[in-house]
């Protein structure tokens, strides 16, 4: 299987010009030198999100100016959400990660967490399946020590969390434990020490003759699949041997995959005090 080959999640469609309406707002992105400002169709941007349906029709100030800031968006994150809004279309997002110096998995990261924080639940989905495509087993992607430094820092809620982190893990000890691949590469991103402790603990996990865990590639695992109700990639994994079938994505339990090191003090604190009590 090669990168093309892999499948896409469904898109929204190109908007046609009747959709667009005859409203324009402006939105500036990003802060200091890096801010850029944004004309949308003010319809476009209100049908893809409550939460700008709310700002633009509703009694805060700027449904009456057609303005917002969006400190915490860069403008290259919002870049995606309007070729999303105008084309449906993500095939020019590597080309523009590529010319801003941005590797791709930070890029998608970063969409996610604008999509959640903005209520965006088309593109959050999209972007979740391209986060996922950036880290496959078709090419050794080594994931980028800030895109790593986010991912753990991030204000997303736990469970996003851990299903992102979770899913990077397993991504990069696959790639570890491959027979062609060169440790060394690794070497910069692992000294973060939240994340390469996980990438250790899972390794020693995998190392262990005990471990009956799933050896192949994150991607192909129906459990990281799921997302606001989707599962991506679902015909692709019937026949795949050995992995789960999909559960409900409402509070998703990803413990069966994946403990980070960090519980690990505290699983040995909690059997111990267990043993006492015996």
């Amino acid at each position: 299987m090669t990168m093309d080959s892999l499948p896409a999640p469904l898109l929204r469609p190109a908007a046609r010009a009747s959709q667009h309406g005859l409203d324009v707002v402006t939105v500036r992105a990003g802060t200091g030198e890096t801010t850029q400002l944004f004309t949308i169709h003010k319809n476009l941007l209100c049908q893809s999100s409550s939460f700008f349906k709310s700002t633009f029709n509703g009694r805060f100030a700027e449904s009456e100016s057609s303005y917002l800031e969006l400190k915490a968006v860069d403008p290259l994150t919002f870049e995606v959400l309007y070729q999303w809004l105008y084309t449906g279309s993500m095939r020019d997002i590597p080309g523009f990660a590529a010319e801003s110096n941005v590797d791709i998995g930070l890029l998608w990261l970063r969409v996610f967490t604008m999509a959640h924080e903005y209520m965006i639940d088309q593109l959050q989905e999209s972007s979740y399946h391209f986060f996922r495509r950036a880290f496959h087993d078709c090419q050794r992607v080594v994931p980028s020590v800030l895109c790593v430094s986010e991912l753990y820092q991030s204000e997303l809620p736990t469970h996003l969390v851990d299903m992102l982190q979770s899913y990077l893990v397993l991504h990069c000890a696959y790639w570890i434990m491959h027979e062609s691949c060169n440790c060394w590469e690794w070497e910069t991103v692992l000294k973060h020490p939240h994340f390469g402790a996980d990438v250790a603990w899972e390794l020693t996990k995998r190392g262990s003759k005990d471990y009956v865990g799933v050896q192949s590639h994150p991607w192909y695992n129906v459990k990281f699949a799921n997302h606001n109700g989707r599962v991506f990639l679902k015909k692709d994994m019937d026949d795949e041997p050995g992995l789960r079938e999909p559960e409900s994505s409402d509070g998703e339990d990803f413990s069966e995959l994946y403990s980070p090191a960090s519980q690990v003090g505290e699983d040995n604190e909690n059997g111990a005090e267990a043993a006492s009590d015996d």
